[in-house]
């Protein structure tokens, strides 16, 4: 082989060779990284997914995180993995051409400014450190998108107004997607049928009615002491019914409107003539009403049953607006008739208030609370002008069918029977005289003025968690900076870098004649034909020369 000289008249500095934006890039990507493992450790991260959000910015969205993030691995795919690469590469020829030497020809073509078809006639080993490199880079462009996900967190949700739109595809009557739906209204969708019209009104069929029947409390609740319902003074909240088709992102938590809803306030008190402590004089029951009211008489299904033969209630009124109702189970055909088992007194008031609304994961759906008066106004009952109404006579046909199904021994059958009637009432009429107040709910101060309420509990996907594979992808970025640290301040120079005018100043001390012979055919993009073997010395200030043939 021909040997070839390389003689540098003056050792470069290391500051001179150093390559500050690797430096640079891999002391940010260090910092950044290792603060993005301590913040996502608050996420419990497993695999792809995440159970909290980050410790601190969760706030911030996917999207916003992914952008930060990006910039991160923007640095390590584009600066410091190639350049980090082309060091070492640097550093290893570099080496090799200052102890054994390396032929001219393999040299050239292992550049990464040569052609594919030259490299190919390279170093292997050098392509297949590019070729993970890129696959390393390419992958982690890829995977970091994965880095962060929506979690479910505490937190609160503004919930907007809903909007009114026409159904122009049936029968073009406005359909409505309300926030909630009004006390004695229904909340079942519907459409014209030419056939059955209209069918059940609405105001008959309610929402309130359902929700008392089904006991699902979404818009009926009984608010007493625990256990003693019915028992002592016991409340019915009658109210609005949340629409709870706009509450998906709420997985447990309570909802409270940002400004007063009407409800229904009917206070029961109750008094048995076995506990009448108070001397009460309990009237005989008698072929007629009491007190000239409305008599609900039923019998249960099963008229076989010996336990259960069914009963009545009384329904009066008094002058001070009061419901009341007298109610007593039919004595079995070996008993007589005697005197009324309950004295039930019911004071009506409509309210206004902000109300709440509580998701549990127990029942999951939403439920009505005790709500606090803000103003009321007293609802009184006239048995004698409500017996003539269409309520009337609907209240007692639900009364009816509440306590068909009754078979045991339980004077408090009325219990199923009697909150009926303030359910089934006209509500619609205290619209008229009974504005609301005009102040808005301080918990919604800090939220858009034409929000219908405010959430606060469990919200989907409301903060931002990092995954298992974003961690673990820090942890890469973290570990490529090191080894870029350490590359860095590794005692070799790299001599041999792919500068152009560091190449005119090295072909300097070559022979002329192996330099032609060498690039000959470069110009035309040919893998370089050499076989001298390429030796690098240097000179001291000292002037003391190193060649190696």
């Amino acid at each position: 082989m021909q040997p070839a000289n390389i003689q540098l008249r003056q050792r470069p500095s290391w500051l001179a060779t150093l390559d500050w934006a690797s430096t640079i890039s891999g002391f940010l990507l260090l910092a950044t990284g290792i603060l993005m493992i301590i913040n996502g450790q608050c996420s419990l991260a497993h695999g792809l997914s995440a159970y909290a959000p980050l410790c601190v910015g969760s706030q911030l969205s996917v999207q916003s995180w992914l952008a930060i993030t990006g910039i991160q691995f923007s640095l390590l795919s584009t600066i410091l993995l190639p350049h980090a690469t082309s060091m070492t590469l640097s550093k290893c020829f570099t080496r090799a051409v200052e102890t054994t030497g390396m032929r001219f020809d393999r040299l050239l073509n292992s550049l990464s400014t040569a052609p594919l078809s030259a490299q190919l006639r390279g170093s292997k080993k050098v392509i297949i450190v590019r070729c993970l490199v890129f696959m390393l880079a390419a992958l982690v462009s890829v995977l970091y998108k994965f880095s962060f996900v929506s979690v479910d967190a505490q937190g609160m949700l503004a919930i907007p107004n809903g909007q009114i739109y026409y159904n122009y595809g049936s029968d073009g009557y406005p359909d409505t997607d309300p926030s909630y739906t009004e006390i004695g209204e229904s909340d079942i969708p519907r459409e014209y049928n030419y056939a059955l019209g209209d069918g059940v009104p609405t105001s008959i069929l309610s929402a309130n009615l359902i929700d008392f029947l089904t006991v699902s409390n979404g818009s009926v609740v009984v608010v007493s002491d625990p256990g003693k319902t019915f028992e002592r003074p016991t409340d019915l909240i009658v109210g609005p019914k949340v629409n709870a088709t706009r509450l998906t992102n709420i997985l447990n938590g309570t909802v409270e409107s940002c400004n007063p809803l009407l409800y229904l306030r009917s206070s029961f008190y109750v008094l048995r003539s076995l506990d009448n402590f108070y001397g009460t004089k309990w009237p005989l029951i008698k072929s007629r009403p009491y007190n000239n009211g409305v008599r609900i008489d039923f019998t249960p299904w099963n008229s076989t049953s010996y336990t259960f033969n069914g009963g009545i209630m009384d329904i009066t009124s008094l002058a001070n607006g009061s419901l009341q109702a007298w109610v007593a189970g039919h004595s079995l055909p070996s008993q007589p008739q005697g005197i009324y088992d309950y004295r039930v007194t019911v004071n009506m008031r409509y309210c206004y208030g902000y109300i709440n609304w509580k998701n549990s994961a127990v029942f999951g759906h939403f439920e009505i609370e005790d709500p606090t008066d803000i103003k009321c106004q007293a609802f009184p009952f006239d048995v004698a002008a409500w017996n003539h109404t269409l309520w009337s006579f609907n209240a007692k046909a639900f009364i009816q069918a509440a306590c068909a199904g009754k078979t045991t021994i339980d004077d408090s059958f009325w219990t199923f029977a009697l909150p009926i009637i303030p359910i089934m009432s006209d509500h619609s009429s205290v619209h008229k005289g009974f504005a609301p107040p005009g102040e808005r709910n301080p918990r919604c101060n800090n939220i858009a003025q034409d929000s219908f309420a405010v959430a606060k509990g469990i919200i989907r996907a409301s903060r931002t968690g990092m995954t298992l594979l974003g961690i673990a992808l820090q942890g890469v970025a973290i570990m490529a900076a090191i080894v870029a640290m350490c590359l860095i301040i590794w005692p070799r120079l790299p001599l041999l870098t792919e500068w152009p005018a560091q190449w005119l100043a090295l072909v300097e001390g070559l022979d002329k004649t192996v330099v032609k012979e060498a690039v000959k055919d470069g110009a035309t993009g040919t893998s370089v034909e050499s076989k001298a073997v390429v030796l690098l010395s240097s000179s001291a200030e000292e002037g003391v020369k190193r060649s190696s043939y």
